[in-house]
């Protein structure tokens, strides 16, 4: 099979959109429950294995809801799928079904706060979260934490990092996107924003068992400012990193949508209607998505756009297009 585009890297699916948490900042549209098919899904995994996709995730919803998830996992394994991930809130994980969450190489948990302490976001489980995490880390289970930054736990990051590594567990970092009104006195600033990611970086920089893969962090980040400085002077016409929406990466809603990030709202296809090679090659909005060079306003204008490419689903939300300008954007 011959690909004429930069490889599909990361495929996420959601299972289904059902979950037993209702917290306000998911991504995911609960106006009507779906639910992929067993079969359909299968498919999916197949078309995913003859497109090298290097890590496949499962998501939700609550993914641990979907009654076949164990089913599909074990088919991907099969198939070959060297890299396979759960994205849950860890309630649902126990010891009836710890042994085949053995099957999974790695298990995302959502930590927006520390202990006790209110959220804006979600509610506090922290006791479940703990027995999870406990229970994961006895059978040698990879999991780590994902935390959403917005206004209300901004001044507990150096807590949210110190309780996450006492607990042994990695901690990855992102800013929150607006994507309904009541969440906008919860969004960054871009002045907050660079003040945050500074902090996380600090940490890494100290030897914390801490990831921050946000589009930018190199702008706090020497090192990373500095590669990716060379990269451009070595060839500033090709992508070379930043916001994978479409670049390197694709999301399949419970309905069938094919969306370029859960994020952005704006459907690029049906799985139902069309194969995933033919979407990724082809697709008009992944190739606006690819081509940065033609992106409008401040991101346009950018010597960094080929390394960061500024948040599509910011640009949506703000102008209505997902080649503007990126609103959270501190340069």
């Amino acid at each position: 099979m011959s690909k004429k585009n930069v490889g599909l890297h990361i495929l996420e699916l959601e299972l289904t959109n059902k979950c037993n948490l209702n917290c306000k900042h998911c991504y995911v549209d609960k106006k009507h429950t779906s639910e992929l098919p067993c079969e359909t899904v299968k498919d999916i995994i197949s078309q995913a294995k003859e497109l090298d996709v290097y890590r496949l995730v499962f998501t939700g919803g609550e993914p641990l809801i979907y009654s076949k998830i164990f089913n599909v996992a074990t088919y991907a394994k099969k198939l070959g799928i060297k890299n396979l991930f759960l994205l849950t809130n860890g309630i649902l994980v126990n010891k009836k079904n710890i042994n085949k969450l053995k099957i999974f190489d790695g298990i995302q948990l959502s930590l927006d706060n520390i202990p006790n302490q209110k959220s804006s976001l979600r509610k506090d489980y922290s006791n479940v979260l703990e027995n999870a995490v406990s229970l994961l880390q006895q059978n040698n289970i990879n999991i780590n934490f994902y935390c959403t930054l917005c206004k209300s736990n901004t001044d507990k990051i150096d807590q949210i990092i110190k309780y996450a590594n006492n607990l042994n567990v990695r901690i990855g970092f992102n800013t929150l996107i607006p994507l309904y009104p009541s969440l906008e006195n919860q969004t960054l600033s871009p002045q907050e924003t660079k003040e945050s990611l500074t902090k996380i970086i600090n940490y890494i920089n100290k030897g914390f068992n801490v990831n921050l893969s946000h589009h930018l962090r190199f702008l706090v980040d020497k090192q990373k400012k500095a590669d990716y400085e060379s990269l451009i002077k070595e060839n500033p016409n090709k992508i070379h990193g930043g916001c994978l929406a479409g670049i390197a990466a694709l999301y399949i809603s419970s309905d069938g949508s094919v969306l370029a990030c859960p994020f952005i709202k704006y459907p690029c296809d049906n799985i139902f209607k069309n194969n995933l090679y033919n979407i990724w090659e082809n697709n008009e909005i992944l190739n606006v998505l690819r081509n940065r060079k033609n992106f409008e306003g401040k991101c346009g204008k950018c010597k960094y756009v080929n390394v960061c490419g500024g948040c599509r689903a910011h640009s949506l939300l703000k102008y209505g297009k997902i080649n503007s300008s990126e609103f959270g954007c501190f340069l």
